[in-house]
Protein backbone atom coordinates (compact mmCIF):
# COMPACT_ATOMS: atom_id res chain seq x y z
CA UNK A 1 0.00 0.00 0.00
CA UNK A 2 1.14 3.47 -1.01
CA UNK A 3 1.89 6.23 1.70
CA UNK A 4 -0.83 8.18 0.51
CA UNK A 5 -3.21 5.27 0.90
CA UNK A 6 -1.92 4.74 4.34
CA UNK A 7 -2.42 8.40 5.50
CA UNK A 8 -5.97 8.46 4.03
CA UNK A 9 -6.43 5.35 5.69
CA UNK A 10 -5.35 6.53 8.80
CA UNK A 11 -7.32 9.90 8.56
CA UNK A 12 -10.65 8.00 7.76
CA UNK A 13 -10.29 5.32 10.63
CA UNK A 14 -11.05 7.47 13.59
CA UNK A 15 -13.59 9.63 11.86
CA UNK A 16 -15.54 6.29 10.82
CA UNK A 17 -15.06 5.38 14.42
CA UNK A 18 -17.05 8.75 15.79
CA UNK A 19 -19.54 8.43 13.61
CA UNK A 20 -20.57 4.68 14.36
CA UNK A 21 -20.39 5.97 17.86
CA UNK A 22 -22.63 9.40 17.79
CA UNK A 23 -25.25 7.96 15.36
CA UNK A 24 -25.36 4.13 17.63
CA UNK A 25 -26.05 6.45 20.58
CA UNK A 26 -29.09 8.39 19.23
CA UNK A 27 -29.75 5.09 18.16
CA UNK A 28 -29.59 3.37 21.95
CA UNK A 29 -31.45 6.89 23.32
CA UNK A 30 -35.28 4.74 22.46
CA UNK A 31 -33.86 1.58 23.76
CA UNK A 32 -32.34 3.01 27.04
CA UNK A 33 -35.59 5.13 27.84
CA UNK A 34 -37.76 1.61 27.15
CA UNK A 35 -35.22 -0.36 29.14
CA UNK A 36 -35.07 2.47 32.04
CA UNK A 37 -39.16 2.00 31.83
CA UNK A 38 -39.24 -2.04 31.79
CA UNK A 39 -36.33 -2.04 35.46
CA UNK A 40 -38.38 0.76 37.11
CA UNK A 41 -42.10 -1.59 36.56
CA UNK A 42 -39.86 -5.53 37.71
CA UNK A 43 -37.39 -3.81 39.91
CA UNK A 44 -34.85 -4.86 37.38
CA UNK A 45 -30.56 -4.23 39.01
CA UNK A 46 -29.06 -1.65 37.08
CA UNK A 47 -26.22 -4.05 36.25
CA UNK A 48 -28.85 -6.14 34.03
CA UNK A 49 -29.76 -2.88 32.82
CA UNK A 50 -26.22 -2.47 31.01
CA UNK A 51 -25.89 -6.11 30.30
CA UNK A 52 -28.86 -5.43 27.89
CA UNK A 53 -27.87 -2.31 26.41
CA UNK A 54 -24.16 -4.33 25.38
CA UNK A 55 -26.35 -6.75 23.94
CA UNK A 56 -28.26 -4.56 21.66
CA UNK A 57 -25.53 -2.83 20.35
CA UNK A 58 -25.27 -4.88 17.62
CA UNK A 59 -28.84 -4.67 16.19
CA UNK A 60 -28.44 -0.93 16.78
CA UNK A 61 -25.48 -0.69 14.77
CA UNK A 62 -26.93 -2.65 11.65
CA UNK A 63 -26.86 0.29 9.62
CA UNK A 64 -24.76 3.06 11.29
CA UNK A 65 -21.58 0.96 9.95
CA UNK A 66 -22.41 1.93 6.44
CA UNK A 67 -22.95 5.93 8.21
CA UNK A 68 -20.01 5.67 9.78
CA UNK A 69 -18.29 5.09 6.43
CA UNK A 70 -19.93 7.93 4.97
CA UNK A 71 -19.15 10.24 7.87
CA UNK A 72 -15.67 8.56 8.28
CA UNK A 73 -15.23 9.62 4.27
CA UNK A 74 -16.69 13.05 4.16
CA UNK A 75 -15.02 14.20 7.45
CA UNK A 76 -11.78 13.36 6.16
CA UNK A 77 -12.04 14.67 2.46
CA UNK A 78 -13.04 17.96 4.32
CA UNK A 79 -10.07 17.50 6.24
CA UNK A 80 -7.78 17.36 2.98
CA UNK A 81 -9.72 19.70 1.11
CA UNK A 82 -9.46 22.50 3.68
CA UNK A 83 -5.93 22.00 4.18
CA UNK A 84 -5.15 22.33 0.49
CA UNK A 85 -3.81 18.47 0.61
CA UNK A 86 -5.58 17.71 -2.19
CA UNK A 87 -4.40 20.63 -3.83
CA UNK A 88 -0.74 19.64 -3.50
CA UNK A 89 -1.54 15.99 -4.50
CA UNK A 90 -2.72 17.27 -7.68
CA UNK A 91 -0.25 19.49 -8.34
CA UNK A 92 2.21 16.32 -8.05
CA UNK A 93 0.37 15.33 -10.63
CA UNK A 94 -1.89 12.58 -8.36
CA UNK A 95 -5.01 12.17 -10.09
CA UNK A 96 -8.70 12.51 -8.27
CA UNK A 97 -9.26 8.57 -8.59
CA UNK A 98 -5.90 7.87 -6.80
CA UNK A 99 -7.20 10.22 -4.23
CA UNK A 100 -10.40 8.25 -4.17
CA UNK A 101 -9.37 5.34 -4.12
CA UNK A 102 -8.04 4.50 -0.54
CA UNK A 103 -11.87 5.38 0.41
CA UNK A 104 -13.52 3.12 -2.09
CA UNK A 105 -10.78 0.68 -0.25
CA UNK A 106 -12.40 1.25 2.85
CA UNK A 107 -15.34 0.92 2.35
CA UNK A 108 -14.69 -2.84 0.56
CA UNK A 109 -12.89 -3.61 3.69
CA UNK A 110 -16.17 -2.35 5.91
CA UNK A 111 -18.48 -4.09 3.63
CA UNK A 112 -16.77 -7.80 4.09
CA UNK A 113 -16.59 -7.29 7.75
CA UNK A 114 -19.87 -5.83 7.80
CA UNK A 115 -20.94 -9.98 6.06
CA UNK A 116 -18.59 -11.31 9.39
CA UNK A 117 -20.94 -9.03 11.62
CA UNK A 118 -24.35 -10.18 9.73
CA UNK A 119 -23.05 -14.01 10.49
CA UNK A 120 -21.68 -14.16 13.96
CA UNK A 121 -21.64 -10.98 15.83
CA UNK A 122 -25.53 -9.54 15.38
CA UNK A 123 -27.31 -12.90 15.87
CA UNK A 124 -25.07 -13.46 19.04
CA UNK A 125 -25.98 -10.17 19.87
CA UNK A 126 -29.77 -11.00 19.94
CA UNK A 127 -30.02 -14.56 20.85
CA UNK A 128 -28.03 -12.95 24.64
CA UNK A 129 -30.54 -10.04 23.94
CA UNK A 130 -33.72 -12.47 24.40
CA UNK A 131 -31.87 -15.15 26.56
CA UNK A 132 -30.84 -11.94 28.94
CA UNK A 133 -34.33 -10.52 29.04
CA UNK A 134 -36.24 -13.90 28.99
CA UNK A 135 -34.20 -14.73 32.76
CA UNK A 136 -35.76 -10.73 34.25
CA UNK A 137 -39.04 -11.87 33.00
CA UNK A 138 -39.34 -15.56 33.56
CA UNK A 139 -41.81 -15.32 36.52
CA UNK A 140 -42.19 -17.55 39.91
CA UNK A 141 -45.54 -16.45 41.42
CA UNK A 142 -44.99 -18.17 44.43
CA UNK A 143 -41.68 -16.96 45.24
CA UNK A 144 -42.55 -13.39 44.33
CA UNK A 145 -45.51 -13.23 46.26
CA UNK A 146 -43.66 -14.89 49.00
CA UNK A 147 -41.56 -12.57 49.27
CA UNK A 148 -43.05 -9.09 48.52
CA UNK A 149 -46.87 -10.32 49.89
CA UNK A 150 -47.60 -8.72 46.60
CA UNK A 151 -48.29 -10.01 42.85
CA UNK A 152 -49.20 -8.19 39.72
CA UNK A 153 -50.02 -8.91 36.37
CA UNK A 154 -51.49 -6.98 33.97
CA UNK A 155 -55.26 -5.80 35.46
CA UNK A 156 -55.14 -8.39 38.54
CA UNK A 157 -53.32 -7.38 41.47
CA UNK A 158 -53.12 -10.26 44.40
CA UNK A 159 -52.52 -9.50 48.13
CA UNK A 160 -51.34 -12.05 50.93
CA UNK A 161 -51.81 -11.95 54.36
CA UNK A 162 -49.68 -15.11 55.61
CA UNK A 163 -47.80 -17.70 53.41
CA UNK A 164 -46.73 -21.11 54.23
CA UNK A 165 -43.34 -21.10 52.28
CA UNK A 166 -42.73 -24.86 52.75
CA UNK A 167 -46.43 -26.42 51.32
CA UNK A 168 -46.37 -23.05 48.78
CA UNK A 169 -49.86 -22.47 50.24
CA UNK A 170 -51.07 -18.60 51.08
CA UNK A 171 -53.17 -17.06 53.18
CA UNK A 172 -56.21 -14.73 53.27
CA UNK A 173 -56.04 -13.26 49.69
CA UNK A 174 -57.42 -10.46 48.26
CA UNK A 175 -57.49 -10.16 44.19
CA UNK A 176 -58.31 -7.22 42.62
CA UNK A 177 -59.26 -7.72 39.04
CA UNK A 178 -59.40 -4.09 37.86
CA UNK A 179 -60.48 -4.71 34.48
CA UNK A 180 -63.94 -6.22 35.85
CA UNK A 181 -64.08 -4.34 38.42
CA UNK A 182 -64.19 -7.47 40.89
CA UNK A 183 -62.82 -8.59 44.21
CA UNK A 184 -62.07 -12.03 45.43
CA UNK A 185 -61.82 -12.59 48.95
CA UNK A 186 -60.32 -16.20 49.50
CA UNK A 187 -59.45 -18.60 52.37
CA UNK A 188 -56.34 -19.76 50.81
CA UNK A 189 -55.12 -20.41 47.67
CA UNK A 190 -51.46 -22.12 45.38
CA UNK A 191 -50.17 -22.28 42.30
CA UNK A 192 -50.07 -25.57 39.96
CA UNK A 193 -47.59 -26.01 37.54
CA UNK A 194 -47.58 -23.20 34.42
CA UNK A 195 -49.75 -24.38 31.75
CA UNK A 196 -47.74 -23.76 28.53
CA UNK A 197 -50.56 -24.20 25.97
CA UNK A 198 -52.30 -21.43 27.75
CA UNK A 199 -48.84 -19.56 28.93
CA UNK A 200 -50.35 -18.59 31.95
CA UNK A 201 -50.14 -19.82 35.30
CA UNK A 202 -53.41 -21.34 37.27
CA UNK A 203 -54.10 -20.41 40.99
CA UNK A 204 -56.59 -21.66 42.98
CA UNK A 205 -58.82 -20.22 45.45
CA UNK A 206 -61.09 -21.93 47.87
CA UNK A 207 -63.61 -20.61 49.86
CA UNK A 208 -63.90 -17.32 47.65
CA UNK A 209 -66.21 -14.75 48.06
CA UNK A 210 -67.06 -12.18 44.67
CA UNK A 211 -68.11 -8.60 45.22
CA UNK A 212 -67.47 -5.48 43.43
CA UNK A 213 -64.17 -4.08 43.81
CA UNK A 214 -65.76 -0.10 43.39
CA UNK A 215 -69.20 0.45 44.32
CA UNK A 216 -70.38 2.90 41.68
CA UNK A 217 -74.08 3.34 43.85
CA UNK A 218 -74.57 2.74 47.49
CA UNK A 219 -77.30 -0.39 47.38
CA UNK A 220 -77.38 -2.36 50.33
CA UNK A 221 -78.94 -5.25 48.35
CA UNK A 222 -75.01 -5.76 46.97
CA UNK A 223 -74.89 -9.59 45.96
CA UNK A 224 -72.21 -11.42 47.30
CA UNK A 225 -70.93 -14.46 45.71
CA UNK A 226 -69.60 -17.47 47.16
CA UNK A 227 -67.47 -20.00 45.65
CA UNK A 228 -66.09 -22.91 47.22
CA UNK A 229 -63.19 -23.68 44.52
CA UNK A 230 -62.24 -21.03 41.94
CA UNK A 231 -58.90 -21.32 39.17
CA UNK A 232 -57.91 -18.11 37.89
CA UNK A 233 -54.76 -18.21 35.10
CA UNK A 234 -52.47 -15.75 35.72
CA UNK A 235 -50.88 -14.63 31.96
CA UNK A 236 -47.16 -14.94 31.77
CA UNK A 237 -45.09 -12.70 29.79
CA UNK A 238 -45.01 -13.54 25.64
CA UNK A 239 -41.53 -14.14 24.89
CA UNK A 240 -42.50 -13.33 21.04
CA UNK A 241 -42.36 -9.45 22.77
CA UNK A 242 -39.09 -9.81 23.67
CA UNK A 243 -37.43 -9.36 20.21
CA UNK A 244 -36.79 -5.82 18.69
CA UNK A 245 -38.95 -5.21 16.10
CA UNK A 246 -36.98 -6.23 12.58
CA UNK A 247 -34.21 -7.72 14.77
CA UNK A 248 -33.03 -11.56 13.24
CA UNK A 249 -31.71 -14.54 15.50
CA UNK A 250 -30.33 -15.91 12.32
CA UNK A 251 -27.05 -15.46 10.42
CA UNK A 252 -26.50 -15.34 6.57
CA UNK A 253 -26.10 -18.98 6.46
CA UNK A 254 -28.91 -20.22 8.38
CA UNK A 255 -30.76 -17.43 5.95
CA UNK A 256 -29.99 -19.64 3.24
CA UNK A 257 -30.30 -23.10 4.46
CA UNK A 258 -34.19 -22.36 5.61
CA UNK A 259 -34.77 -21.12 1.40
CA UNK A 260 -33.05 -24.71 0.54
CA UNK A 261 -35.42 -26.01 2.25
CA UNK A 262 -38.46 -24.35 1.46
CA UNK A 263 -37.74 -24.07 -1.87
CA UNK A 264 -37.07 -27.98 -1.56
CA UNK A 265 -40.39 -28.72 -0.08
CA UNK A 266 -41.57 -25.98 -2.70
CA UNK A 267 -40.29 -29.11 -5.22
CA UNK A 268 -42.07 -31.94 -3.72
CA UNK A 269 -45.25 -30.44 -3.78
CA UNK A 270 -44.58 -29.40 -7.42
CA UNK A 271 -44.43 -33.30 -8.17
CA UNK A 272 -47.22 -33.89 -6.29
CA UNK A 273 -49.36 -31.61 -7.86
CA UNK A 274 -47.95 -32.88 -11.42
CA UNK A 275 -48.49 -36.40 -10.45
CA UNK A 276 -52.22 -35.71 -9.51
CA UNK A 277 -52.68 -34.32 -13.00
CA UNK A 278 -50.91 -37.06 -14.93
CA UNK A 279 -53.61 -39.02 -12.95
CA UNK A 280 -56.44 -37.33 -14.40
CA UNK A 281 -55.06 -37.36 -17.74
CA UNK A 282 -54.45 -41.08 -17.50
CA UNK A 283 -57.96 -41.72 -16.45
CA UNK A 284 -58.50 -39.23 -19.64
CA UNK A 285 -56.60 -41.73 -21.71
CA UNK A 286 -58.23 -44.62 -19.92
CA UNK A 287 -61.71 -43.06 -20.99
CA UNK A 288 -60.47 -42.62 -24.63
CA UNK A 289 -59.57 -46.35 -24.97
CA UNK A 290 -63.07 -47.24 -23.65
CA UNK A 291 -64.69 -45.14 -26.37
CA UNK A 292 -62.48 -47.05 -28.81
CA UNK A 293 -64.19 -50.24 -27.74
CA UNK A 294 -67.79 -48.68 -28.29
CA UNK A 295 -70.20 -48.76 -31.45
CA UNK A 296 -73.18 -46.38 -29.74
CA UNK A 297 -72.82 -43.02 -31.45
CA UNK A 298 -74.61 -41.26 -28.15
CA UNK A 299 -71.99 -42.77 -25.67
CA UNK A 300 -69.40 -42.35 -27.87
CA UNK A 301 -70.40 -38.50 -27.84
CA UNK A 302 -70.67 -38.95 -24.18
CA UNK A 303 -67.24 -40.27 -23.33
CA UNK A 304 -65.74 -37.31 -26.10
CA UNK A 305 -67.50 -34.55 -23.48
CA UNK A 306 -66.24 -36.07 -20.34
CA UNK A 307 -62.94 -36.65 -21.56
CA UNK A 308 -62.39 -32.60 -22.84
CA UNK A 309 -64.08 -31.79 -19.05
CA UNK A 310 -61.46 -34.27 -17.71
CA UNK A 311 -58.23 -32.65 -19.79
CA UNK A 312 -60.12 -29.35 -19.14
CA UNK A 313 -60.11 -30.40 -15.00
CA UNK A 314 -56.68 -31.26 -14.75
CA UNK A 315 -54.80 -28.46 -16.71
CA UNK A 316 -57.22 -26.27 -14.66
CA UNK A 317 -55.57 -28.44 -11.30
CA UNK A 318 -52.71 -27.89 -11.98
CA UNK A 319 -52.39 -24.14 -12.99
CA UNK A 320 -54.51 -23.34 -9.82
CA UNK A 321 -52.46 -25.45 -7.60
CA UNK A 322 -48.83 -24.64 -8.59
CA UNK A 323 -50.19 -20.88 -8.76
CA UNK A 324 -51.35 -21.36 -4.76
CA UNK A 325 -48.61 -23.21 -4.19
CA UNK A 326 -46.05 -20.94 -5.37
CA UNK A 327 -47.59 -17.95 -3.40
CA UNK A 328 -47.86 -19.95 0.23
CA UNK A 329 -44.70 -21.96 -0.10
CA UNK A 330 -42.17 -19.84 -1.93
CA UNK A 331 -39.79 -17.86 0.77
CA UNK A 332 -40.15 -14.16 0.39
CA UNK A 333 -39.52 -13.38 3.38
CA UNK A 334 -36.42 -15.06 4.13
CA UNK A 335 -35.27 -13.92 0.20
CA UNK A 336 -35.90 -10.61 1.42
CA UNK A 337 -33.53 -11.12 4.86
CA UNK A 338 -31.11 -12.42 3.02
CA UNK A 339 -30.55 -9.57 0.50
CA UNK A 340 -30.99 -6.99 3.07
CA UNK A 341 -27.91 -7.78 4.21
CA UNK A 342 -26.08 -8.18 1.71
CA UNK A 343 -27.33 -4.59 1.14
CA UNK A 344 -26.39 -3.49 3.87
CA UNK A 345 -23.02 -4.57 3.66
CA UNK A 346 -23.02 -3.20 -0.28
CA UNK A 347 -24.00 0.67 1.25
CA UNK A 348 -21.13 1.00 2.43
CA UNK A 349 -18.94 1.15 -0.91
CA UNK A 350 -21.84 3.12 -1.97
CA UNK A 351 -21.69 5.47 0.97
CA UNK A 352 -17.76 6.14 -0.03
CA UNK A 353 -18.56 6.46 -3.24
CA UNK A 354 -20.71 9.10 -2.87
CA UNK A 355 -18.97 11.14 0.12
CA UNK A 356 -15.65 11.23 -2.10
CA UNK A 357 -16.63 13.97 -3.95
CA UNK A 358 -18.82 15.67 -1.81
CA UNK A 359 -16.57 15.72 1.46
CA UNK A 360 -14.03 18.31 -1.00
CA UNK A 361 -15.85 21.54 0.95
CA UNK A 362 -14.73 24.04 3.14
CA UNK A 363 -12.89 22.61 6.36
CA UNK A 364 -14.55 25.62 8.01
CA UNK A 365 -17.99 24.45 7.61
CA UNK A 366 -16.73 20.38 7.01
CA UNK A 367 -17.95 19.09 10.15
CA UNK A 368 -21.27 20.53 10.60
CA UNK A 369 -22.05 19.85 6.97
CA UNK A 370 -20.93 15.79 6.97
CA UNK A 371 -23.09 15.60 10.06
CA UNK A 372 -26.32 17.10 8.34
CA UNK A 373 -25.82 14.97 5.37
CA UNK A 374 -25.29 11.76 7.26
CA UNK A 375 -28.80 12.95 9.03
CA UNK A 376 -30.77 12.91 5.51
CA UNK A 377 -28.69 10.25 4.37
CA UNK A 378 -29.97 8.08 7.22
CA UNK A 379 -33.17 9.05 7.35
CA UNK A 380 -33.78 8.68 3.48
CA UNK A 381 -31.97 5.23 3.38
CA UNK A 382 -34.31 3.80 6.47
CA UNK A 383 -37.50 6.22 4.16
CA UNK A 384 -36.29 3.46 1.40
CA UNK A 385 -36.01 0.66 3.12
CA UNK A 386 -39.46 0.34 4.55
CA UNK A 387 -41.17 1.83 0.89
CA UNK A 388 -39.02 -1.10 -0.37
CA UNK A 389 -40.03 -3.68 2.23
CA UNK A 390 -44.27 -2.50 1.59
CA UNK A 391 -43.81 -2.29 -2.16
CA UNK A 392 -42.98 -6.01 -2.34
CA UNK A 393 -45.22 -7.74 0.72
CA UNK A 394 -48.45 -5.82 -1.69
CA UNK A 395 -46.76 -7.19 -4.33
CA UNK A 396 -45.77 -4.17 -6.38
CA UNK A 397 -41.67 -4.92 -6.75
CA UNK A 398 -39.93 -8.55 -5.75
CA UNK A 399 -38.64 -9.28 -2.53
CA UNK A 400 -34.82 -8.74 -4.15
CA UNK A 401 -35.93 -5.37 -5.74
CA UNK A 402 -37.45 -4.43 -2.27
CA UNK A 403 -34.20 -5.39 -0.41
CA UNK A 404 -32.20 -3.38 -2.61
CA UNK A 405 -34.43 -0.42 -3.52
CA UNK A 406 -32.12 1.98 -1.04
CA UNK A 407 -28.69 1.42 -2.67
CA UNK A 408 -30.48 1.54 -6.33
CA UNK A 409 -31.34 4.93 -5.47
CA UNK A 410 -28.26 6.15 -3.90
CA UNK A 411 -26.53 4.41 -7.04
CA UNK A 412 -28.23 6.87 -9.30
CA UNK A 413 -27.47 9.74 -6.96
CA UNK A 414 -23.85 9.27 -7.14
CA UNK A 415 -23.81 8.83 -11.12
CA UNK A 416 -25.70 11.81 -11.49
CA UNK A 417 -23.13 13.77 -8.56
CA UNK A 418 -20.60 12.38 -10.54
CA UNK A 419 -21.97 13.86 -14.14
CA UNK A 420 -22.81 17.41 -12.65
CA UNK A 421 -18.87 17.32 -11.45
CA UNK A 422 -17.35 16.36 -14.73
CA UNK A 423 -19.80 18.86 -16.46
CA UNK A 424 -18.84 21.60 -14.35
CA UNK A 425 -14.99 20.35 -14.79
Amino acid sequence: MKLIDKYIFKSITPNFLLGILIFSLVNLIQFLYDLVSFAIEHDIPTVKIFTLLFYILPFVMTFTIPIGVLMGVLLTMGELSGNYEIVAMRTNGLPMINIFRPAVLFGVMVMVFHLFFFQYILPWGNKNYVITKYELLRRNPTLEIASKKKFIAGDIEIQVERTDTKKQIFHKLKIINNKDNLLLIAEEGFFLQKDEKLNAFPLVLKNVIGLPYIRREIDKNTVQDFYHTMTLYINDFDIKKIMPRGAEMEGIIEVIRNIKKVELANIVAEMKTYHNAMQQYYDAASTEDMMSKTTDANQIQSMKTMITQMKLSAANHKRDALEKMRSVITPKNDIYILHRKFSYAVCAILMALLASPLGIINKRKGKEIAFGFGILMYVVYNSLLTTGNFAWQFGYMSPIAGAWLPNMVIALIIVLINYLKIKKM
